[in-house]
């Protein structure tokens, strides 16, 4: 496959970095360069006015820091949801092996209680996590 190849990237590379190409890229970069230095004396003038007369004016765009905050917020309410899961797994676990008190089906009534409220929590998490992965 890639003698096949060879002879079109062979042709691709020297049409890429003909000398007369390279050339040419480096003759625009230069005039790029001449023009932005040729400029920047009538530039930095007019800032500088702006200044003087009190109008210069800064905007900052943060949107993308706001999508980021709001990230970090739904991350830090499934971690402190996860959380609570875990503690009542492991109170509802530690109730369990309690004799005594009002029980359900044998089993005792709180531990079954605690159970019941994790997998609900772990359901509403799970749907949280799916539903948030389909709006992107």
């Amino acid at each position: 496959m890639t003698a096949e190849a060879s002879p079109f990237m062979r042709r691709a590379m020297l049409a890429r970095y003909a000398p007369v190409v390279l050339a040419k890229r480096g003759w625009q970069g230069i005039t790029t360069v001449i023009d932005l230095i040729t400029g920047l004396p009538k530039d930095l003038r007019t800032v500088l006015r702006l200044i003087k007369s009190g109008s210069f004016r800064v905007q900052v765009d943060l949107d993308d820091l706001e999508r980021f905050a709001d990230r970090i917020d739904q991350s830090l309410s499934r971690l402190a949801m996860s959380g609570i899961v875990a503690a009542l797994i492991v109170g509802s676990s530690i109730v369990m092996t309690v004799q005594g008190g009002p029980t359900m089906l044998g089993l005792p009534f709180f531990g079954l209680l605690g159970f019941a409220g994790a997998v609900i929590d772990a359901i509403g998490l799970l749907f949280s996590i799916l539903r948030s992965g389909k709006k992107e």
